[in-house]
C-alpha cells in the first residue's frame, strides 16, 4: 500500500509538520502531524506515543506482566478485575467474533473446540472469566487498530485537525485531510486508491508471515488450519479496530457479508512488496524518533 496525500486541486507544497515513531507490539508505529504550533503538535504526538506504549503493555500476550496474560492465568478460575481500556477492546473483539460469525476470533490458537463464547466479559463489574480451561486471549492485529484509534483520540482532543498514523504499515488512521485533497491517498490491493479522510483501513494478507512450511501465518479460527494462497484484503471502516476485524475476518471467509459502513477491497494474489511504503523514513535506534521525511500535509 502506498501512503500519499491526493490533492484534489494540485500539490500545496505546505510541509509545517511533526514526525514520530515508536517500536511497539513487534512492529513500528508512525506519527505525521500537521499544523502551524509546532510546540503543541509535538506534545500531542508525544501523548500520543505514550498511550500507543501503554497498550503494548497492557495487550501484549507475550509480556508475563501484561493485562492479557494476568487475564489468561486466572481468567478459568475466577472472575478478573480488568482496566476500563481491556473492557472496550475485548467487547469490540467479542462483537466482532459475533457479527462474523467467528471467522474473526480473540480466542484463536486456544485448546481446540475453544471459542469466543466461552469468554465471560461483564462491562458493568469491569471483570472476565472464562466458562472452561484452555481459553488463551490473543488481540493479534486488533490491538495495533485499537491502540490508533487511541492515538487519534487524543490526538483530536488535542486540536490534531491533520495527521496520519500507521501501524506496521498495514493499519491506517487519517485525521482529516491535506489541504485541498479529498483525503490521504492509498494505494490498496487490486489497483485501487483509497482517499482516506477521518477513517481507517486495515490490510490483512495470507502472506504477510509464513512458517517453516510455508504456510500463513493467519488461521482459520473455526477449524485452527492455515489460510492458503496468496491474496490480501483491504477494509476502510470508520475505526481501526473495526477495520482490523473485517479485514481479518473477510480473508478467512471471502463469502460474509458486509455491514454498510464498511469499504472492502480485494485481491487475488497479493504482491510481494509491502502494501504501505513508510510515511516517515527510518531512523536507526529505537523508541521515539524524529524523522527527516518530508510529508506535506499541513494547511
Amino acid at each position: 500500500m502506498d501512503v500519499r496525500p491526493r490533492h484534489a486541486k494540485g500539490r500545496t507544497g505546505v510541509t509545517p509538520n511533526v514526525r514520530l515513531a515508536v517500536a511497539a507490539m513487534a512492529t513500528r508505529f508512525e506519527l505525521v502531524l500537521g499544523g502551524s504550533d509546532l510546540v503543541a503538535l509535538r506534545a500531542a504526538g508525544e501523548e500520543a506515543v505514550v498511550e500507543i506504549e501503554a497498550c503494548e503493555a497492557a495487550w501484549n500476550r507475550f509480556r508475563a506482566d501484561s493485562e492479557i496474560s494476568r487475564v489468561n492465568r486466572l481468567a478459568c478460575t475466577t472472575p478478573v478485575a480488568v482496566s476500563w481500556e481491556f473492557v472496550e477492546i475485548l467487547g469490540a473483539a467479542l462483537s466482532g467474533a459475533a457479527a462474523t460469525d467467528g471467522a474473526f476470533d480473540p480466542t484463536a490458537g486456544s485448546a481446540e473446540g475453544v471459542t469466543w463464547r466461552d469468554v465471560a466479559l461483564d462491562a458493568r463489574s469491569r471483570s472476565v472469566a472464562f466458562t472452561r480451561s484452555g481459553v488463551r486471549l490473543d488481540f493479534g492485529a486488533i490491538a495495533k487498530g485499537a491502540a490508533l484509534d487511541r492515538a487519534a483520540t487524543l490526538l483530536r482532543e488535542a486540536g490534531v485537525v491533520c495527521g496520519l498514523i500507521h501501524g506496521g504499515t498495514s493499519s491506517v488512521v487519517a485525521i482529516g485531510a491535506p489541504s485541498g485533497a479529498d483525503g490521504f491517498g492509498i494505494a490498496v490491493p487490486g489497483d485501487v486508491s483509497v482517499a482516506l479522510r477521518d477513517a481507517s483501513l486495515s490490510v490483512s494478507r495470507t502472506d504477510g508471515r509464513v512458517d517453516a512450511a510455508g504456510r500463513s501465518h493467519v488461521v482459520d479460527p473455526r477449524n485452527g488450519c492455515p489460510l492458503d494462497g496468496s491474496r490480501a484484503v483491504a477494509g476502510v471502516a470508520p475505526t481501526g479496530t473495526i477495520a482490523e476485524i473485517w479485514s481479518t475476518a473477510i480473508l478467512v471467509d471471502p463469502g460474509l457479508s458486509t455491514p454498510a459502513f464498511l469499504s472492502i477491497h480485494r485481491t487475488g494474489e497479493a504482491p510481494s512488496s509491502p502494501f504501505v511504503r513508510h510515511v516517515v523514513t527510518h531512523a536507526p535506534g529505537s523508541g521515539a524518533e524524529i524523522s527527516s521525511h518530508e510529508f506535506p500535509i499541513a494547511s
